[in-house]
């Protein structure tokens, strides 16, 4: 009876731990979300790795372009030869952009010249230009002059005599032009064939020994009776404009306007 008794206290105070232990649980606060570190996260696999895009061709460096060579040397001595020999006025930019120099180095070059007087900078409007200094280039004496005077004329006469030329070259140019064709020379071949028969039927009439040639007496008889004809038919208009203009003397009429009203129509 004694062990059973103690058996049974045992298991009435293992319950009463675990109603006590199952309330401690209920009340006790929430477990606490520990935060996980970005650097610590698990890197992607390399199987994730190789599904990211190729890169562009275009992404790859290009080569850097090279600029032009310069025309002439960049020192002061080449850039006064270059004024000299074009003796006309240029500005920095142009002079920049046409012999592909340095803007500093061509500035401070056109510097030294000016400060020499070998160049003159002159002001338009807002524009600075620079000219040689033309007391460095050289002058033209008389018999220069006289020289240049009959090389003109020596020109000016050979510029006459090519300008003939080309105007006679033109001329046979055009007429080679109007050069028939072969067709059309077949054509005028068989017109002018036709043209020569009608013409021979004709003169076969003169031959003709039935046919009687008019003596010079006929002849003139018939241009004095044609002469005649002609003189009657111009007293006959001049009888009838008298006629009609008297009766149309009291009308506004003109002789043309009442012949077109009656219906005459004469040569």
């Amino acid at each position: 009876m004694n062990e059973e008794t103690a058996q049974v206290k045992q298991k009435g105070k293992k319950g009463a731990k675990k109603k006590a232990e199952s309330k401690t649980t209920q009340n006790s606060d929430p477990p606490i979300v520990t935060q996980v570190d970005d650097k610590k996260k698990a890197k992607p696999s390399k199987k994730v790795q190789q599904a990211s895009p190729p890169k562009k061709k275009d992404e790859k460096k290009q080569p850097e372009k090279k600029g032009k060579q310069p025309l002439i040397k960049e020192d002061v001595d080449s850039l006064l030869e270059y004024f000299k020999s074009s003796n006309r006025p240029f500005t920095v930019n142009y002079l920049k952009d046409t012999l592909f120099l340095k803007l500093s180095t061509l500035q401070k070059n056109i510097d030294t010249l000016v400060s020499k007087g070998d160049v003159v900078m002159k002001e338009v409007g807002s524009t600075k230009v620079f000219l040689i200094n033309q007391g460095l280039m050289p002058t033209v004496n008389q018999q220069d002059l006289e020289l240049l005077g009959s090389e003109l004329e020596q020109k000016t006469e050979e510029y006459k005599q090519l300008a003939q030329q080309n105007s006679k070259l033109s001329e046979q140019l055009k007429n080679l032009s109007k050069i028939p064709t072969l067709q059309e020379l077949i054509d005028m071949k068989t017109e002018l064939k036709t043209k020569i028969d009608e013409l021979e039927n004709k003169l076969l009439l003169y031959e003709d020994k039935n046919f009687k040639m008019a003596t010079a007496e006929e002849t003139l008889q018939v241009e004095n009776e044609y002469q005649n004809m002609l003189n009657i038919c111009k007293k006959r208009k001049n009888i009838y404009n008298e006629a009609i203009g008297s009766l149309l003397s009291e009308s506004d009429l003109t002789i043309k306007q009442f012949e077109k009203i009656v219906g005459i129509f004469r040569d």
